[in-house]
């Protein structure tokens, strides 16, 4: 295995974020942690500019999730925002409604 794969898995992971294929993307961990632990401990000097290559396509995608854990973390906090204003107004639903029904 060579470091190459290792900016083909960044170029690949790059595209679930962008697509936001958060599942596969979890699924790709695994692939990442098998090609590393394959790879030789020093690389040639003609790897580098894969390996430059790679770690500049991570720390992309580590800023993007960064940013969608961000976006979702506001989602939530504004969906329980929101559910204790109803409740502060005491709407709960009417139990005999259901019975009826």
């Amino acid at each position: 295995m060579s470091y190459e794969t290792l900016a083909d898995l960044a170029r690949r992971e790059e595209t679930l974020v962008a697509d936001g294929k958060w599942a596969e993307l979890i699924q790709l961990q695994s692939e990442w942690e098998d090609t590393i632990a394959t790879l030789p401990r020093t690389a040639d000097a003609a790897e580098l500019p894969q390996l430059k290559d790679a770690l500049r396509r991570s720390r992309m995608i580590e800023m993007a999730i960064g940013n969608e854990l961000a976006r979702v973390g506001a989602q939530l906090a504004a969906l329980r925002q929101g559910r204790r204003a109803v409740f502060a107004y005491g709407v709960e639903p009417d139990a005999r409604l259901d019975a009826r029904a």
